[in-house]
């Protein structure tokens, strides 16, 4: 999204951020030192509008700034009338509390972003020189040209509980050193408020393709239950990422948000640990049924 002059703006916009998917357009802002999410739906603008804000941010964040308090918003234009529809919402602004690693990445140095899914895109972290000294527990940046990574944030409020499961569990696997996961590569934060995390980015990585996948697939569940982990949702494709071709096809899983660890004191893991692999064998069974091969 390019940008536009804020002067236009009748309050201070001290820095927004977009982001694209299929479904919606996402945009991080800084509103009065204030952070602000504000989700469009699809079709609310034309292709030609939404490329270029000047069009439309402007008016929008006029008619958002009408509404009161907020800090998220949904937008979409009424197919009746084609009337703009906006919900606001004013939640306390919670961040993750899981905070372990050693790397902070400032939300706003993430560039060039591709969407993935509702909280998730690719991004090449780009940081400059002034967000490496804004948050005083910021230790070493990563490095400069890295490569593209993968970053999930908390879309609004109620996906905090489902981040920190996530990041937890990343703590876990990182700190017995497996290789079942992506590399966690730091907690990424907004104005020092952590709201996500970012993973490195599995080169040529596809989800399960074929019924040969799952014997491989398989094999990584029951390693990670091994470990003491339960993945929490195991009946889609994409939380398994498979690289490589061949006898030489080595798998990552992610998509942790209802996963967790166990608890000594759990009598039921193991039968938690069964009903996992029947749930991930019943995938496979409606995975063939489906005509794949």
């Amino acid at each position: 999204m390019s940008g536009f002059n804020s002067s236009i703006l009748p309050f201070e916009l001290n820095s927004y951020r977009g982001l694209r998917h299929d479904k919606f357009n996402f945009l991080s802002l800084i509103i009065k030192d204030r952070h602000k999410t504000i989700s469009i739906i699809k079709r609310t603008y034309d292709q030609k509008t939404i490329s270029s804000p000047i069009r439309w941010l402007p008016a929008l964040l006029i008619l958002l700034d009408k509404q009161g308090s907020w800090n998220e918003a949904t937008v979409e234009r009424d197919s009746r009338t084609g009337n703009l529809k906006i919900r606001t919402f004013d939640e306390p602004a919670t961040g993750i509390g899981s905070i372990w690693h050693s790397k902070f990445i400032a939300f706003d140095d993430l560039v060039d972003p591709e969407g993935v899914s509702e909280n998730v895109f690719e991004a090449t972290y780009c940081p400059t020189l002034t967000s490496l000294s804004d948050v005083p527990y910021l230790r070493e940046p990563l490095n400069r040209s890295g490569p593209r990574i993968i970053v999930k944030i908390q879309g609004r409020e109620n996906d905090v509980d489902s981040v920190q499961r996530e990041t937890n569990l990343y703590k876990h696997l990182t700190e017995i050193r497996s290789w079942l996961s992506p590399r966690f590569l730091g907690h990424v934060h907004e104005k020092g408020r952590v709201i996500g995390f970012a993973l490195e980015k599995i080169a040529d990585a596809r989800g399960i393709s074929c019924l040969d996948d799952f014997p491989l697939c398989e094999s990584a569940l029951k390693q990670l239950h091994a470990l003491g982990a339960l993945h929490g949702s195991v009946d889609e494709a994409d939380r398994f990422l498979i690289s490589g071709t061949g006898d030489d096809r080595t798998v990552h899983m992610i998509g942790f948000s209802s996963g967790y660890t166990r608890n000594p004191d759990d009598d039921t893991w193991d039968s938690k640990l069964e009903a996992e692999m029947t749930e991930f064998h019943c995938f496979e069974e409606s995975f063939e049924k489906g005509g794949h091969n």
